[in-house]
């Protein structure tokens, strides 16, 4: 709801201040501060299984001081569409500016707490034959965690046209999880605290535009296990400091535009073990050089073709170092005390496409090849958190196209499409999960489906009166990477569908989610042999009244 637009990308992104994109990236833009007029709106949502949400949010508009604030408090709660899988949620998020001629000051404040009753266990095929509901997790199997950040940011205007943007920020997030293994009652926690500053730079210099930008952040996050009510199992400390330059040039010549970007990113992560660990502290660093260059060309006035290569690094994260495990001690760390095992990633994407754009159509097609090398993918059984431990299957890839449509030659209509058909494989990779050592070629990776695709047809009856219909359907997908059809989830399809209208000063959203209540899998895992699944969610309605003031 604090959201202005998403943007969710598959491939390799530019560099921004920070960490470079791998194989994707999701952006968010929350709402301007000082981009509407003064006033407020306020919202309720009931639905099904117990669903309810209402918020309320306030924009002071931009006074005569220069100042403008925007606010919005949330809280939400449901039972979950299978059993005992409850949420309970709050938040805030405050902006507020000063906008001068040539400098702007912002402040951001984001707080919010989450409760669950856990559900991230898939069930049986004859669990789901007795109860499609069923959670295999028990009901005193919960969560809480609460998250605050705090950015500061300052843009200055230079005479030239350029513009220098500076961020300072600081995240944190704490709470715990309980898991259950009868009869004992296990608890971990997590608590971290980061802090960065971003700096960037942007400029032009006549058919050439410059964006160069500097990063640097330490992160630090304590693990937690304990036996309930109180045995300490472990309390280790992993620190991650990261730092990184970025330069972007783009030059127009004619009908073409030139790009090339290029970033040096240096990351170290410590560990600090457990008091009674009997080992030493230790560290690992890595260095990334990540660029990028490509061309937009463009034919007409209406059509243009874009080329681009790129490749780009990714260093393991701490489970992948500690293969799964939260505690690396005497028990494990011959096996697991050396960090440089584990090699970085290594993406190589090559994309090429073309636009057609008028007044009443857009269509693009992309065609991408993104070739993975060191592949740290999942293999094996579900850990205790639900998670599945990564190990690299050295090289794969992923090649395929995008399609992309929008359609409003009639009037009040609109239509949407948008299709993706992939190739992926691992080449090789050896599997020991279930007690034998097994070697697999050209397979599929778990859970990435050939063909997605999704439509939409949205259509306004009167000013006051609009209805929508969406569409999505999945190609089947392998459960692990072996290649077995048995461990394969059936296709899918699911339609919702939408009506918007207003009536006495309210805005009234009537949403319907899988109306032809698909009983089928949307994911699942395989867990020592055994086939786990994850159940799409029912039919489902959301009605949503707001009244802005």
């Amino acid at each position: 709801g604090s959201v202005q637009s998403v943007q969710i990308q598959r491939g390799l992104g530019t560099s921004t201040s920070g960490t470079a994109s791998y194989a994707g990236s999701v952006n968010f833009e929350t709402i301007p501060v000082a981009g509407n007029e003064r006033g407020g709106s306020a919202e309720l949502q009931i639905g099904s299984y117990g669903s309810q949400r209402g918020s309320v949010s306030f924009n002071s508009g931009l006074g005569a001081n220069r100042l403008a604030a925007w606010g919005r408090a949330s809280v939400l709660r449901t039972n979950g569409y299978r059993d005992h899988s409850g949420v309970l949620g709050s938040s805030a998020l405050l902006g507020a500016g000063w906008f001068g001629e040539r400098d702007i000051v912002k402040l951001t404040a984001l707080a919010g707490k989450l409760k669950d009753t856990l559900a991230y266990s898939g069930a049986t095929a004859a669990e789901l034959e007795e109860n499609w509901r069923h959670n295999p997790l028990s009901p005193d199997e919960r969560d809480s965690f609460g998250q605050q950040m705090l950015a500061l940011s300052w843009t200055h205007g230079m005479p030239d046209g350029s513009s220098l943007s500076t961020t300072v920020y600081r995240n944190s997030a704490s709470g715990a999880y309980d898991w259950f293994y009868l009869p004992d009652r296990y608890r971990f926690s997590l608590a971290h605290t980061w802090y960065g500053i971003t700096s960037g730079w942007n400029g032009e210099r006549g058919p050439w535009h410059f964006n160069a930008g500097l990063n640097a952040n330490t992160y630090k996050r304590t693990h937690g296990g304990s036996l309930e009510p109180d045995i300490t199992l472990y309390d280790n400390t992993g620190h991650k400091q990261d730092a990184s330059a970025f330069l972007k040039t783009s030059l127009q010549t004619g009908r073409a535009r030139w790009f090339t970007d290029v970033q040096a990113r240096w990351a170290r992560f410590a560990y600090d073990p457990s008091a009674d660990a009997g080992i030493d502290k230790r560290d690992v660093t890595w260095t990334f050089l990540n660029p990028r260059a490509g061309v937009t060309v463009v034919l007409q006035p209406r059509l243009s073709l874009w080329a681009s290569y790129g490749i780009t690094g990714r260093e393991p994260a701490r489970s992948d170092l500690f293969a799964g495990d939260d505690d690396l001690n005497a028990d494990n760390v011959a096996e697991l005390g050396d960090f440089t095992r584990i090699k970085a990633e290594r993406l190589g994407d090559t994309e090429l496409g073309i636009r057609y754009d008028n007044s009443k159509l857009a269509l693009s097609a992309n065609l991408y090849d993104m070739e993975f090398r060191n592949t740290l993918a999942p293999v094996g059984a579900p850990l205790a958190s639900g998670a599945i431990p990564r190990h690299s299957v050295g090289g794969s890839f992923r090649r395929g196209v995008e399609l992309d449509l929008t359609y409003q030659g009639v009037e009040h209509l609109l239509l949407g499409v948008n299709a993706n058909w992939s190739d992926n494989r691992i080449r090789q990779y050896v599997d020991s999960s279930e007690g034998s050592m097994v070697t697999y070629n050209n397979v599929e990776p778990m859970l990435t489906p050939r063909f997605m695709s999704s439509h939409r047809v949205e259509y306004r009856l009167s000013p006051l009166l609009g209805i929508g219909l969406e569409g999505r359907y999945q190609s089947g997908a392998y459960l692990d990477n072996t290649g077995i059809n048995e461990r394969r989830i059936p296709d899918y399809y699911t339609l919702d569908a939408s009506l918007r209208t207003r009536l006495y000063g309210l805005d009234v959203v009537l949403r319907g989610v899988n109306l032809g209540d698909t009983r089928k899998y949307g994911s699942g895992e395989v867990s020592y042999g055994e086939l786990r699944y994850f159940v799409l969610p029912g039919r489902a309605f959301f009605l949503t009244v707001g009244r802005s003031f």
